[in-house]
């Protein structure tokens, strides 16, 4: 039964146009870290589409991603949902159906990301105490009509819970009535945890009080713990965490760099390292990985350079693209760029091969170069990079909220390890810049 309903869904994954199928990948790659299941198909009767479940609001939910534009399809896709037209600028477009059940089910989808960020309960700008931050959401759930009385009270509750010692925190005497779904459950984790994290903090790592900044977008710390007169920057995860730019990153460090006898501890390589970084803020997504691969000198580099028949501090983006279009065909390309992706252990699938023309053709270069750097990143310069981030003053806290237990649990970023990611590719290399994860 198994493999034949995975061969229903790989023929309605067939009925899919090539462009159709690139927006459901995009889609995924946004939402997968929200928790938000992300699919895509047809049935009989009914046209391809992508499906997920994002609130009862999707136009509101969707204006967090600047690149994506959604309005109510012309023509339907589900007989219990309603059906959207979503366009993923340099992608393409598809219908979208938002598996949001209506509002009278019992069962619905309520909580959007940032709903329940520390601003929506006017938590910033102020040093607050773990009783005064409850009394603040305590005054401003109370409107927040989009929300049941069961989550209103959820949610209060699950502060009395956080303001206890230890973790895991049995929180299986407050769940409302109604099951709550894993999507909403990561949507507490993501944006109220925060909240629970101040909270949890004061009790188990000592802050008297916290500041929640005013500017939600600043870079690394979601809050500071206050303990005597020092503010330690705090940054706030839900279950593995999510790629963070490289321009928060390197913004402190630019900060650290205001003070002269900084940089002196450096060594030549985190030197280089550090103006890399610096590049792949300043530069387009595209001429950053080319950059970064030109400056570290990587294997990749070295191959095109040679297919180029050019020095490796010769390569440009411009010169790539030049390059490029002056073959014929695809299959001259491949055949040109065969040692290069060989070398670097990266490639592009047969599909791709045969859609990209024009400008497009640059992704042929660029996709596998991008997770090309990300390796070599994190691989051959996981020492010095590791060493760079271990002098920043940074507590990691992560916060998840599951069906029956509040886990939360701190490392002080000096401690940690990271790596880069990249969630680019041929078909879209100018999509996202590289971003990094830290962990153990």
């Amino acid at each position: 039964m198994k493999k034949f309903t995975s061969y229903i869904r790989h023929l309605s994954e067939g009925t899919a146009k090539p462009e159709e199928l690139e927006v459901k990948k995009y889609i995924l790659a946004l939402l997968s870290p929200l928790g938000i299941k992300v699919s895509g198909g047809s049935k009989i009767g009914t046209p391809w589409h992508v499906r997920a479940a994002v609130g009862l609001d999707p136009k509101s939910f969707f204006k967090q991603f600047k690149e994506i534009k959604i309005k109510p399809a012309k023509e339907s896709a589900s007989s219990q949902y309603d059906t959207f037209e979503i366009s993923v600028k340099d992608v393409g477009n598809a219908l979208f159906v938002n598996q949001t059940r209506a509002a009278d089910d019992s069962k619905v989808v309520s909580l959007t990301p940032k709903q329940l960020a520390p601003d929506m309960f006017h938590l910033g700008g102020q040093e607050l105490s773990p009783s005064e931050i409850k009394s603040f959401v305590k005054k401003s759930i109370k409107g927040m009509n989009k929300l049941d009385k069961n989550t209103k009270k959820f949610l209060v509750d699950l502060l009395d819970k956080a303001d206890n010692k230890g973790t895991p925190i049995d929180i299986s005497d407050i769940l409302p009535p109604d099951e709550v779904s894993k999507r909403d459950l990561a949507t507490i984790s993501k944006d109220y945890g925060e909240i629970l994290a101040g909270v949890w903090a004061c009790r188990n790592i000592g802050f008297k009080k916290v500041f929640f900044p005013l500017a939600i977008n600043e870079p690394l710390a979601d809050f500071y713990g206050i303990r005597g007169r020092i503010r330690y920057p705090v940054s706030v995860k839900s279950g593995g965490g999510s790629a963070t730019s490289v321009k928060n990153l390197v913004e402190i460090l630019e900060e650290h760099m205001k003070d002269p006898e900084y940089i002196k501890g450096f060594s030549k390589t985190q030197v280089i390292l550090l103006d890399v970084m610096f590049k792949l803020r300043d530069l387009t997504a595209m001429e950053g990985i080319v950059y970064a691969n030109v400056a570290l000198k990587t294997d990749g580099a070295k191959e095109l350079a040679k297919a180029m028949g050019i020095q490796v501090n010769a390569i440009t983006l411009q010169r790539i693209q030049d390059w490029l279009i002056s073959f014929k065909t695809n299959k001259q390309i491949k055949a040109k760029l065969a040692p290069m992706h060989k070398k670097m252990g990266k490639g592009v699938d047969d599909k791709t091969w045969g859609r990209l023309k024009g400008k497009g053709l640059i992704g042929f270069a660029i996709g596998p170069m991008g997770h090309h750097v990300v390796q070599v990143l994190t691989k051959k310069y996981k020492k010095e990079l590791t060493e760079m981030v271990r002098q920043i003053i940074l507590v990691q806290l992560n916060v998840d909220v599951k069906k029956n237990t509040l886990n939360a649990k701190y490392d002080k970023f000096k401690d940690l390890k990271f790596k880069f990611a990249w969630q680019g590719g041929a078909p879209n290399p100018n999509r996202n810049k590289l971003g990094f994860q830290v962990g153990k």
